[in-house]
């Protein structure tokens, strides 16, 4: 099956259809509590494939804080909204990086966007190292 004919839909309280496949942002109402109990299990899913420990309320804070500075230094750096409208439009009120931090790790020019393939790459590959990391350090402890 073509991931185009893939089809994987959950019906909701609302009677609306949500595509697992292909979400619409438009697809559920705020009263639909399915949509949330999808939800907490796919994360229950993930925590558990990737053995996840549940945040803790100050790193659910810390890894937020980092989402929206790098949505606000992606938004000024690759899309070239200004600095203010970041703040003043989009509401983000953490600090724009001068610094693209991934450009001396990936030898890439700063701000680049990088293609799907790479990015998948480079995820991928990320995630390998840590997961060989988290194993190392249970090994050393047994």
């Amino acid at each position: 099956m073509t991931p185009a004919a893939a089809r994987a839909w959950v019906r909701l309280p609302s009677g609306r259809r949500l595509d697992l496949i292909n979400p619409d942002p438009g697809a559920w109402l705020d009263s639909d509590l399915s949509f949330r109990a999808v939800s907490s299990r796919l994360m229950a899913a993930v925590s558990e494939r990737y053995e996840l420990r549940a945040w803790s309320p100050a790193a659910h804070a810390v890894h937020k804080r980092a989402d929206s500075v790098a949505a606000a230094s992606e938004a000024v750096h690759c899309i070239g909204w200004p600095a203010h409208e970041v703040r003043d439009v989009l509401g983000i009120v953490h600090p724009v990086l001068d610094v693209d931090p991934l450009a001396e790790i990936y030898g890439c020019r700063s701000w680049e966007p990088w293609a799907a393939d790479v990015a998948a790459e480079r995820f991928l590959a990320a995630l390998e190292s840590l997961r060989a990391a988290v194993h190392g350090q249970i090994e050393a402890q047994v």
